[in-house]
């Protein structure tokens, strides 16, 4: 194989894109317009393959679709993507293989990478060239087919289909690749082959059929540098042919291009665009695109709030409002129109039905609608509304207010219950308090009282959050560390003398407390004990009873009963 030099295009995992691969990169990239006789014509479809005018839109989608590719060609990547963006919202299955081929497409170029194919599943495609008048293999042929019959026996489990067709004294191209693929030692049960084709467009229209029978998953074409991107694109092409008429995904993908470097250089972007268009069936509408076109009329869209009916610029819609664009005044029609909500100036994903309902993202921000304009005959016309307010998050409906549950001890970890907040908080926070200072680094569920906490009020405040909604705080009461919850004690009992008083302490708290009572008369203590019974030195004088609480953990306290006088 003296002279030869190899290069490989790879096509990566999720895009499926061609690298022309190599050990060195090509001196220059001119643009190389190399057909001989591969004409495109031969093999193009009777009529358009690829969508008609649609009763729902009145839309020509071939129009579109040359248009497409024109796009493609020339990098107007923002026409393209508008009319991409226009068949996704008509079908968007097709317009998800749209997608796909332009990105697929964008991605042909030179690399360095030499990728191994799986060890299963896999077929080389080998473009064939014209034979000599009397039918046997051209040097051309047999340069690529030397490449086949290398990477074969590298790789002994993957298949190959040979593809052309053009007899010449009774022998196809195919079956002269076959043949010679043979004498090279090439078994014969791995060798498929494709007559029906005249050009590298036919290769990709029979080839691919051929290729779902065959049980593989991935497939590699070779061929000549010069003709490997013009046939990475045809090829993604009639994947995008055949995925549309057959409602799915082939099971299969290129994932490579192995070519004999002939010349340095390839086929120019509107070249392949044109070979594009032929073999979609798009040609004519492929050329009007770059005639002048015609300019829509078009108004200015509006933001409606359909939930409140409110003015969106005056008033600002609240998280879950449902938004509609209203959108009047495009001429001529029909006009196929397309729309993209706008948060604050950008794209939201996935938001491009004419209605959009807010979002928690939403929250804080401004929307606007872009109105996208779709006609085949005109260009692509955009307006986008006037943004919103700031959308308005909603009011927590239930915000229970929390409760310390602990005894207010010298010492205690404090724990609460937050009561039964809306089902839709997801989190919540805390802030403990000392005497209405917030606490640093107390902000968890609980808290480990302090000496610094002794006699001061403790409180927390709990702050629920809800996507969508305001955030929501709620304080308890305050809880006095190490303090006694005192009530005043009562006397019962008649007050003469000789009868019997009873110390009536009252409940306090928290929890058990101790008290004892003492007795006393004009101020000066006289007695202690539950029980005093009255002296005559206490006639005429006025009686009262102290009650002293105490628990551990807590401060002791006293609280007196009122003076009652002695008859």
């Amino acid at each position: 194989m003296t002279g030869m030099r190899w290069l490989r295009a790879v096509v990566a995992v999720v895009a499926g894109v061609c690298l022309l691969v190599g050990g060195a990169a090509p001196a220059s990239a001119d643009d190389v317009d190399i057909f001989g006789d591969d004409n495109p014509y031969v093999d193009a479809p009777k009529t358009a393959v690829l969508g008609a005018p649609t009763a729902a839109s009145s839309i020509n989608w071939s129009s579109i679709y040359g248009r497409i590719i024109y796009y493609q060609a020339h990098k107007k990547t923002s026409d393209r993507d508008a009319l991409i963006r226009a068949v996704k919202a008509n079908d968007p299955f097709v317009g998800s293989l749209w997608e796909r081929f332009v990105a697929e497409w964008s991605a042909i170029k030179f690399s360095t990478t030499d990728p191994t194919p799986p060890e299963s599943g896999h077929a080389y495609v080998l473009l064939t060239s014209a034979l000599k008048a009397d039918g046997t293999i051209s040097t051309k042929l047999k340069r690529r087919a030397d490449v086949a019959v290398k990477l074969l026996k590298a790789n002994p489990n993957s298949l190959v289909l040979v593809s052309g067709g053009k007899p010449k004294n009774g022998h196809t191209e195919a079956q002269v690749g076959r043949d010679y693929l043979i004498s090279k030692g090439i078994a014969a049960d791995r060798i498929w082959t494709e007559e029906k084709s005249a050009s590298t467009v036919g290769e990709a229209r029979y080839s691919i059929p051929i290729l779902k029978t065959m049980g593989i998953t991935t497939y590699t074409l070779i061929s000549d540098y010069s003709h490997l991107r013009r046939a990475c694109a045809l090829y993604y092409a009639q994947h995008v042919v055949t995925e549309t008429a057959d409602g799915e995904v082939l099971p299969f993908k290129l994932i490579g291009a192995t070519a004999y470097l002939d010349v340095n250089g390839h086929n120019s972007a509107t070249a392949i665009a044109n070979h594009v268009s032929i073999l979609m069936g798009v040609q004519k509408y492929y050329e009007a695109a770059g005639k002048t076109l015609k300019t829509l009329t078009k108004k200015t869209a509006t933001v409606v709030n359909l939930t409140t009916g409110k003015d969106t610029r005056k008033y600002a819609p609240k998280f879950e409002d449902e938004l509609s664009a209203r959108m009047s005044g495009w001429s001529p029609s029909p006009v196929f129109l397309m729309y993209q909500w706008l948060r604050s100036g950008k794209a939201i994903a996935g938001a491009t039905d004419p209605t959009y309902t807010l979002t928690a993202a939403d929250v804080g921000k401004t929307i606007s609608v872009k109105v996208t304009g779709v006609k085949d005959g005109y260009k692509v016309a955009s307006t986008t509304s006037k943004a919103t307010k700031k959308i308005a998050a909603k009011k927590l409906p239930t915000q229970p207010t929390p409760v310390i549950t602990s005894d207010p001890a010298k010492d205690a970890l404090l724990e609460i219950d937050q009561g039964e907040w809306d089902p839709g908080v997801e989190r919540w926070t805390y802030q403990w308090y000392r005497s209405g200072k917030a606490i640093k680094g107390a902000t968890k569920a609980t808290y480990q009282t302090t000496k610094s906490d002794y006699k001061k009020s403790i409180t927390v405040k709990v702050t629920g959050y809800r996507p969508g909604y305001a955030a929501a705080s709620r304080t308890s009461a305050k809880a006095k560390i190490g303090v006694l919850q005192t009530v005043k004690p009562v006397m019962v009992g008649k007050f003469s003398v000789g009868e019997t008083l009873t110390c009536d302490p009252g409940i306090w708290g928290p929890g058990e407390v101790q008290t004892s009572c003492a007795w006393y008369r004009s101020g000066k203590k006289i007695a202690a004990g539950d029980e005093y019974v009255l002296q005559k030195a206490d006639k005429g004088k006025y009686i009262s009873v102290k009650a002293t609480g105490a628990r551990d953990g807590y401060y002791s306290a006293t609280a007196t009963s009122k003076s009652k006088k002695v008859s």
